[in-house]
């Protein structure tokens, strides 16, 4: 018999389920975001996952895996890298991770 799903009401909750620390939690919500934009510029921009890899100077699966937030094994760098190919933005706010470390 399978267990019982846990539905998680925020991304916050699951990074914290998953053992990670407020830094960790700041900087995994971070590349999220930033696969997030690069899904909406891409999308603005109308280009394909092989254009935009040959932007970014990385291959067409690595672009592939950030589209779907398959990131686990990409680097930051490599996402950010991406993010700027797209001409997208990105803004890290880290009063939330310092408020929970302190708290």
């Amino acid at each position: 018999m399978a267990g019982k799903t846990k539905r998680f009401k925020s991304s916050d909750e699951l990074f914290v389920a998953a053992g990670l620390s407020p830094e960790e939690v700041l900087i995994a919500n971070f590349r999220v975001a930033m696969c997030i934009e690069v899904c909406k510029q891409t999308k603005r921009l109308e280009l394909t996952q092989e254009a935009l890899a040959t932007r970014a100077g990385t291959s067409q699966a690595n672009i592939s895996r950030i589209l779907n937030k398959n990131i686990g094994n990409l680097s930051t760098d490599l996402i950010l890298r991406v993010l700027v190919a797209v001409g997208g933005k990105a803004k890290i706010d880290s009063s939330g991770a310092a408020h929970r470390k302190a708290g």
